[in-house]
């Protein structure tokens, strides 16, 4: 049986310096919008499990959103964000969108260990720097336009912008930790 992200909680809010309530309320939201799916029951097996697609969402929730509110919305725009280059893949793992680069990354340590960081931005971007110098962007697309572009044509934006990173220390930690889950 597999475990959940319940319990391997202690462990991620350590890795993540965040609190363990922070991570639980964040999967709950996630669950009621549909970007998670819970298994019904208790203990082992029940509860979202704690896979690299699973965390990925988590993870993928922290970065495009800091207020709980908006999680929600946010996380399901990133999550499909499509590759910014040419080619439509990121050059990294080859998915097509970022929760695929990214759930391929945590499914894979050694992938991990080739991440510098991981940024997002609230205007809609999303990059995976590896290797020390290469780099995969990701935009979202709001009716095949760039979020951005959107945004300030529509004169809706905030006037903040907000990017926040992970480094490839964490990421490596959680893929490490993931790696271990599966292999009990």
């Amino acid at each position: 049986m597999s475990t959940s992200l319940r319990a391997i909680s202690p462990q991620l809010a350590e890795i993540l310096g965040e609190k363990q309530t922070t991570l639980r309320e964040r999967q709950r939201a996630l669950v009621q919008a549909g970007l998670l799916k819970s298994l019904p029951g208790r203990g082992r097996g029940a509860g979202v499990l704690a896979t690299a697609e699973s965390a990925a969402i988590l993870l993928t929730s922290l970065l495009a959103s800091v207020a709980l509110v908006d999680a929600a919305d946010l996380t399901h725009e990133m999550v499909q964000a499509l590759p910014a280059n040419s080619k439509k893949a990121c050059s990294l793992t080859g998915a097509v969108n970022f929760l695929g680069a990214l759930t391929e990354i945590l499914s894979d340590p050694q992938t991990a260990n080739r991440i510098t960081r991981i940024s997002a931005s609230n205007y809609g971007t999303a990059s995976i720097e590896y290797d020390n110098e290469s780099r995969c962007g990701f935009v979202v697309l709001i009716a095949d336009v760039p979020k951005m572009t959107v945004l300030a044509q529509n004169r809706t934006y905030s006037r903040f912008r907000v990017d926040i990173s992970v480094l490839g220390q964490t990421l490596q930690e959680i893929a490490t930790l993931l790696a271990k889950e599966v292999a009990k």
